[in-house]
């Protein structure tokens, strides 16, 4: 694969676009974790009403933001590498929680969805940057 293959800001957002409707499920099983989904993923059903419903709010935002950088002629950097770092949080935080034995197994395989959006990104953002360099060395 070529660097500019690896550039490719069709190929980002392709996956921007998946992120979307990973994160509206998820804003779903947040919202409602009495659900038969919810209670498969062993959600805890108990969580406070107020916290679940700013948990939703959020990871709802932040894919209506992957719509926005997906529409966009090529995705805002800062945002994606934000975006990127949110991911990869949400993995470890799901992670670490397992390991105190706080959070169920199936729960963490959900996140590593979030893990490999994270890279995807992560790699996007450093093929870009390199990409924008060598253009640079090359007009000189």
């Amino acid at each position: 694969m070529t660097r500019t293959t690896a550039y490719s800001a069709r190929s980002i957002r392709l996956t921007l676009w998946a992120s979307v409707f990973f994160n509206l499920f998820a804003a779903a099983l947040l919202a409602f974790p009495g659900s038969a989904v919810a209670q498969l993923l062993e959600m805890p059903a108990d969580a406070p009403l107020l916290y679940r419903t700013i948990s939703a709010l959020a990871i709802g935002l932040f894919g209506l933001a992957y719509a926005w950088m997906a529409l966009q002629h090529r995705p805002d950097r800062p945002l994606l590498a934000f975006s990127a770092i949110m991911k990869s949080s949400v993995f470890a935080a799901a992670a670490t929680l397992w390991l105190m034995e706080l959070l169920s197994v199936r729960l963490v395989l959900v996140t590593v969805v979030d893990l490999v959006f994270a890279v995807i990104w992560f790699w996007w953002l450093f093929a870009a940057q390199a990409h924008d360099r060598d253009r640079r060395i090359a007009q000189k």
